[in-house]
């Protein structure tokens, strides 16, 4: 009878390590973001396939960006929000298995100039779960937190999402 190959022996014998999520790192990053904010707060959690290729920012959509950025009406913004920048991933994002709520500043610092309010709180009210592990996060919020929790299915252009919050 031939061995049946998982995709954990293939992932072990190509070199690549499978981080755990880190639940309580999670946890206590959508509970700070809660305790400063109003009640009626509403909080985004995507999930993003961390595996694929950092620089996601390619050709178009990065002269998408530059015309964005250099034009900040709201239909320039709206265009930021279809494509979003997605920069490498440090370390310890890797490790923990989702993105924190500094990443506008990661932007900013990248692009060298300040994004319109409308886009910076676009990705200021957002956390970035690695694919794997988005179903497990939002469950955990939900069930063990006591978030309110409205999921989202993604379409041809969008990953799944999910609204937390308070109430």
């Amino acid at each position: 009878m031939p061995k049946i190959i998982t995709a954990k022996d293939i992932l072990k014998s190509k070199g690549f390590s499978i981080n755990r999520f880190n639940t309580n790192a999670f946890i206590q990053c959508v509970g700070e973001w809660f305790a400063d904010r109003e009640v009626s707060s509403v909080l985004i959690i995507e999930s993003k396939r961390f595996v694929d290729p950092p620089n996601t920012v390619n050709g178009d959509v990065e002269s998408l960006w530059s015309f964005a950025l250099n034009n900040p009406t709201m239909k320039a913004a709206k265009m930021l929000f279809k494509y979003p920048m997605w920069l490498a991933l440090t370390d310890k994002e890797k490790s923990d298995g989702f993105r924190g709520l500094d990443y506008a500043d990661r932007i900013e610092e990248s692009i060298g100039k300040k994004m319109e309010d409308s886009v910076r709180e676009y990705y200021a009210n957002r956390i970035f779960v690695n694919a794997p592990y988005f179903s497990n996060a939002i469950a955990a919020l939900q069930v063990m937190c006591g978030y309110t929790v409205k999921r989202h299915r993604g379409g041809k252009y969008s990953n799944e999402w999910a609204e937390i919050s308070l109430v």
